[in-house]
């Protein structure tokens, strides 16, 4: 085969060409790697709403520093302290809620992860708290400002 193709080409046309081809599959498979990764950062902030209808009646506010979420139905509030661990893992510490009887969240720590985002106003994660006995949370979230 290269017997062939030299036959056709002189050798510094076939190094050229080759040269040509490595770099095209380079750029492509490098492409292809980037655009696996996902970004975070604009769901650090803003207002939020579960997909799920299980949870619909919860609103997230969310800040730098300070998570509040907010039933529409029992008008429950959860106030939980932020803490991004990297661009897509952050905890969330309850600090407060404005009704006694779920007083055994203030100072449970969950541990969340987006594991995929959907452009700019989508993402769904998991959300892990070891000192509840309850399952690993896979949510989604819709940013709605």
């Amino acid at each position: 085969m290269l017997e062939f193709i030299s036959y056709i080409w002189n050798n510094d046309q076939l190094i050229f060409f080759l040269k040509k081809l490595i770099f095209i599959l380079l750029i492509t498979l490098s492409s292809g790697s980037f655009a696996q990764n996902k970004s975070c950062h604009n769901f650090h902030t803003g207002q939020f709403e579960y997909t799920s209808p299980k949870y619909a009646e919860w609103q997230v506010t969310r800040t730098d520093t300070t998570q509040i979420e907010t039933s529409s139905k029992s008008g429950l509030e959860i106030y939980s302290v932020i803490s991004w661990q990297s661009d897509c893992e952050y905890t969330l510490t309850c600090s407060k809620v404005s009704n006694p009887d779920f007083q055994k969240l203030v100072g449970k720590v969950f541990n969340v992860t987006i594991t995929k985002t959907f452009g700019d106003n989508r993402y769904t994660c998991i959300s892990k708290c070891k000192a509840m006995e309850i399952p690993d949370l896979k949510l989604e979230m819709v940013k709605v400002n």
